[in-house]
């Protein structure tokens, strides 16, 4: 992966190595194939109940679209992971800190945008590999009257969860290499802190108290109006990109 790009502005660099990134990181699309692969097999694992009498038994098998997000999930914390590991071996020889933070930003941004798509077509190609391969199968009823708004509720949601945990999953691989020992170090404090924080919260304001990761989920997840989650999402997404580039604006990209 040894790309010479050779622009006048910034922007053009940036946009130059964005292109070159997802040509050069293409196999990343086959590891998203295997997942959603196994991400499936789970959904159809997920749960069956069974009616009848000793003369005459249905079992119907019930069917989760939630694995299958998982693991497109996972494939994309993976990717950030790695994206932010390439920080120090950078092999753009005009690449500086902004390039290398807007390219990977935006090559996430497609990634997540990709995991939206396939998970709008995830629900129909549950229930057609359901029936073919289990016979009574039921993903639910809530796919049976879905229309357009619902898919396109589906896709944004699902693209915005998967960049906010594209964009952690960046941000903790850049504090990693920036700080090395001293990151373990603060991550094990970070989780004493949060431990402590929710024992305090439950014994001084009650049970309802959470600051963990359910709380976090519930944060999110439980917002039935969509301005203030869309409010909440961007928010978070935006900050974490400011987070991402205090991290990487002096670190050296040009080794």
């Amino acid at each position: 992966m040894n790309s010479i790009i050779h622009k006048d502005s910034q922007m053009s660099v940036a946009f130059e190595q964005f292109k070159d990134k997802l040509y050069h990181n293409s196999f990343a699309f086959f590891q998203l194939i295997a997942l959603q692969a196994l991400g499936y097999l789970f959904s159809f694992s997920s749960s069956m109940t069974g009616i009848g009498d000793q003369h005459f038994m249905l079992s119907i098998r019930h069917i989760s679209p939630i694995p299958l997000f998982i693991m497109s999930v996972l494939w994309i914390v993976i990717q950030a992971f790695g994206f932010s590991g390439e920080k120090r071996r950078e092999y753009y020889m005009v690449s500086n800190n902004f390039t290398a933070y807007f390219s990977d930003i935006a090559v996430l941004e497609i990634y997540a945008v990709i995991i939206g798509i396939t998970m709008v077509f995830s629900g129909p190609m549950l229930q057609l590999l359901g029936g073919l391969a289990l016979g009574n199968a039921s993903l639910g009823t809530t796919y049976d009257s879905m229309t357009v708004l619902h898919y396109l509720s589906l896709f944004i949601t699902t693209t915005f969860y998967s960049l906010l945990f594209g964009a952690a999953a960046y941000f903790l691989g850049i504090l990693r290499i920036r700080y090395q020992s001293f990151f373990v170090i603060s991550s094990i404090g970070f989780i004493l802190l949060l431990i402590v924080g929710s024992l305090l919260g439950v014994r001084f304001i009650g049970p309802d108290f959470n600051i963990g990761i359910a709380g976090v989920i519930q944060f999110y997840a439980q917002e039935s109006r969509i301005i203030l989650w869309l409010i909440k999402i961007i928010g978070s997404i935006g900050a974490l990109y400011g987070l991402i580039w205090l991290g990487i604006k002096n670190l050296e990209v040009n080794k």
